[in-house]
């Protein structure tokens, strides 16, 4: 949907990083990067095309065993995932995105 419709992608690259850092997808070191990411976009204190300018970055740059068995995000008590995006809408579906971002923002900073 969201490569079919140009007013879904604009918030790709927050769904890519907030669904990687819900499931598990980084290893610690990256865990950690990429979380200060989410946070510094969502603070107002980068711009979205500064946004993914650097996730663009951290995705060429990282190595690609990234993923961690040993890293688990498992113990966090999420209460939204990618199944809460509504999709009926491009103003819901972006809305929503930005909901579940801060949302699993706020349960690993209060872990």
């Amino acid at each position: 949907m969201e490569f079919s419709n140009p007013e879904y992608f604009e918030v790709h690259h927050l769904l890519v990083l907030t669904f990687m850092l819900q499931t598990n997808g980084y290893n610690k070191e990256y865990f950690l990067i990429a979380r200060e990411l989410l946070k510094s976009f969502l603070n107002g204190s980068l711009t979205t095309n500064e946004f993914r300018k650097r996730f663009k970055s951290f995705e060429k740059n990282k190595n690609l065993n990234i993923s961690s068995k040993d890293f688990g995000t498992e113990e966090f008590d999420w209460r939204l995932d990618i199944l809460s995006l509504r999709i009926d809408t491009p103003e819901h579906y972006c809305q929503d995105v930005m909901n579940w971002a801060k949302d699993v923002l706020m349960v690993i900073d209060n872990y």
